[in-house]
């Protein structure tokens, strides 16, 4: 299985884009969150990303198929060395419509356990951007092996329950700030939602703070219940973003 074939997509949430991609037989998922739908300037390095993560670990990506709209990049996946087959105008790339498919259904299931009923976009892209995240952390039932998952086959991480399920996505949470002088009134900590692992060796996460609605990262924070004021803060950053 050294030579991979990537199968994408572009497809849309809330209409935020989405690149997708999936490897043939390996089955290993890839969300990336779009700010445009460029070809060569936004979604070829996309792909060049993920093509140097699969060398890393011995892979050679040979070939892509997508859909005609990825027509203008065939002469720059030349160079590197991938062949580009695009499928005709109505048809579709199986693979990438089946997994389009599974990860909308896993967002609406995220969605529907979340006492929001209005999402910021940050908000919104991590947990789309999580689907793929545990639909690589278990080995794949059709993949290339049993026993390793996909994350550890293409990154060489291993998946470690006390790294990576440390806290749910969407947990109302106080983090631990270490502001710098320490002998000040500063408060130590901050209101935040979780979002997800940074994928670090020291399992660090990422939050949105509910003072910025901006994300950070701590190493150290701790879960408490969301109240109707934190689920009204979620609400407010939805709606200034909407106006």
């Amino acid at each position: 299985h050294g030579e991979v074939t990537l199968c994408t997509d572009i497809f849309f949430v809330d209409q935020m884009p989405f690149l997708l991609t999936v490897s043939r037989n390996i089955r290993f998922f890839a969300i990336h969150s779009l700010t445009h739908r460029a070809m060569t300037t936004h979604i070829l390095p996309k792909l060049r990303h993920l093509r140097h993560m699969y060398r890393v670990r011995g892979f050679h990506v040979t070939a892509i198929h997508a859909d005609p709209e990825f027509e203008p990049l065939r002469d720059d996946l030349l160079e590197d060395d991938i062949a580009l087959n695009t499928c005709a105008a109505g048809e579709h790339v199986p693979e990438a419509e089946r997994g389009i498919r599974t990860v909308k259904e896993r967002n609406r299931a995220t969605v529907a356990g979340l006492p929001y009923t209005r999402f910021p976009r940050l908000l919104k892209r991590e947990i789309v951007k999580q689907a793929a995240m545990w639909l690589n952390m278990l080995p794949h039932q059709d993949g290339v092996l049993v026993v390793h998952s996909l994350r550890t086959i293409i990154t060489g991480i291993p998946t470690d329950f006390n790294i990576h399920c440390r806290v749910p996505l969407g947990a109302y949470c106080e983090i631990h700030d270490e502001p710098n002088p320490t002998n000040t009134e500063t408060e130590r900590t901050t209101s935040a939602i979780a979002l997800g692992p940074t994928h670090n060796l020291q399992g660090s996460y990422y939050f949105m703070s509910l003072q910025t609605g901006n994300c950070v990262s701590r190493r150290r924070w701790t879960e408490k219940p969301a109240t109707q004021a934190v689920i009204d803060r979620v609400h407010e950053l939805a709606n200034t973003e909407a106006h």
